[in-house]
């Protein structure tokens, strides 16, 4: 039942299906593994057409990290013993395992945020449909068992959607914010090994409110920076009540989340009162990041904080696909524009407008898409790349999109030192955190 096969020649690959081992896995839940050709032997496994276990073989340790008598531990367990076992095998011992992993950016709910929320705005639309259903957020055996499947695997924590600013009024927001980075405070200050830290939220619709809480948060309680929106319940980030928010990052030294913010009440075109198909998510979201980037850059906020910290979530939206429009195209601002003279901005700048995008950093974020973090990458660069999943906004409601997002990386064809500044370095630069 154990016996090992022969070497092969020739390179393969092997496809663990984990829904092969045991039912109750969705179809398609699996790790890939890609095999060299020197040292290794080929290795099936799963229940046969009459239940039966195939052939398990080895592979060299240094892929895996085990030796075949490890692998027996999955033989005779039951359905649900199994899946646990598998699942939580492969996230420590697969490709990837031997990099430790701070996923900066996924969302959580401590309980009495979550009472106050639910009392404020127990029956907000659309975002608010979402987190409800969503376990992992408020569950904390959930998640933890949820993160027990990838080893050596942290979290940043941060609230979920939707905006403080848009369940209350500035009245109540700033005791939601304190709610909230208490809540994310206690859970690091008690879970170290499981929580790297948090990133505080802020009552954006109260500026004054909530440069106290930017304070409170980093000086009192630890948040290693904070979260913002792409817009303050329709307000641009580039009015100036919002600036010595800014101005106040910069002084803490210490990064912005920016995390994009939109609703069904935002048409698709000026003709309709609303935005069908979820399109103001799928398309909406990324054109609001990309929106909200473009705004800092030519209202001159890097020009006057150099050294701010802006990680974009989900990659930096649309940019990095757009380089050409952003680059050639903006070097051309005001050829299109009859009522106001741009190229006056243009002058003003330091930098061509391409540059600034490229000062901000940007999340692993894109629920397994290759070609996409591809792009991202290519256009930030290595050191301006941090792991994140958005986890449990997927549709396993926590695991897929952590799983997927290692899965990608490790098809980029990075290095050991690349694939190490993703998965935790810069993070830790960024963060001013060491974490072991």
């Amino acid at each position: 039942m154990c016996a090992a096969g022969k070497p092969k020649k020739q390179p393969y690959r092997i496809a663990a299906r984990l829904d092969t081992l045991s039912r109750n896995l969705s179809p398609g839940d699996f790790q890939e593994f890609n095999i060299k050709r020197k040292g290794y032997v080929q290795t099936k496994w799963g229940g046969g057409p009459r239940g039966s276990e195939r052939q398990l073989g080895r592979t060299r340790s240094a892929e895996l990290g085990v030796r075949r008598p490890a692998l027996r531990r999955f033989i005779g367990c039951d359905r649900g013993e199994k899946r646990s076992k598998v699942l939580k095998f492969f996230g420590t011992h697969g490709k990837g395992a031997r990099h430790m992993k701070i996923d900066i950016f996924n969302h959580i709910f401590p309980k009495e945020f979550f009472d106050k929320m639910m009392a404020v705005a127990p029956n907000f639309a659309d975002m608010g449909k979402r987190v409800r259903n969503i376990p992992v957020l408020v569950d904390l055996d959930l998640r933890f068992k949820m993160m027990d499947e990838f080893g050596e695997y942290r979290q940043i924590l941060s609230l979920a959607s939707p905006p403080l600013e848009v369940l209350a009024g500035p009245d109540v927001t700033p005791d939601l914010a304190r709610a909230g980075n208490d809540g994310m405070a206690e859970l690091c200050n008690k879970h170290p090994d499981r929580f790297a830290g948090f990133t505080a939220s802020l009552p954006m619709n109260n500026p004054d409110a909530a440069l106290t809480e930017i304070n409170r948060a980093i000086n009192d309680l630890g948040a290693r920076g904070v979260q913002i929106y792409t817009n303050v319940a329709g307000k641009p980030l580039d009015e100036p009540e919002f600036l010595p928010l800014f101005d106040a990052m910069a002084g803490h030294d210490l990064p912005i989340w920016l995390h994009p913010a939109r609703g069904a009440s935002f048409p698709d075109y000026m003709g309709e009162k609303k935005s069908k198909y979820e399109i103001w998510w799928t398309f909406g979201w990324p054109y609001e990041t990309s929106v909200t980037m473009a705004r800092l850059v030519f209202t001159g906020l890097l020009d006057r904080h150099p050294n701010l910290k802006i990680i974009t979530h989900h990659l930096g939206g649309m940019v990095p696909y757009f380089e050409g429009r952003v680059g050639p195209g903006w070097d051309q601002l005001g050829v299109r524009t009859s009522d106001e003279d741009y190229t006056v901005i243009l002058k003003q700048l330091k930098k061509r407008p391409v540059d600034y995008f490229r000062m901000f950093y940007g999340d692993t974020a894109l629920f397994g898409s290759v070609s996409g973090t591809k792009c991202g990458l290519d256009f930030f660069g290595v050191d301006h790349v941090l792991f994140a999943s958005d986890s449990p906004f997927d549709p396993e409601r926590g695991p897929m999109y952590i799983r997927e997002t290692i899965k990608v990386i490790e098809q980029l064809g990075l290095n050991d030192a690349q694939k190490e500044k993703i998965y935790r370095g810069n993070a830790e630069r960024l963060l001013k955190l060491s974490v072991n």
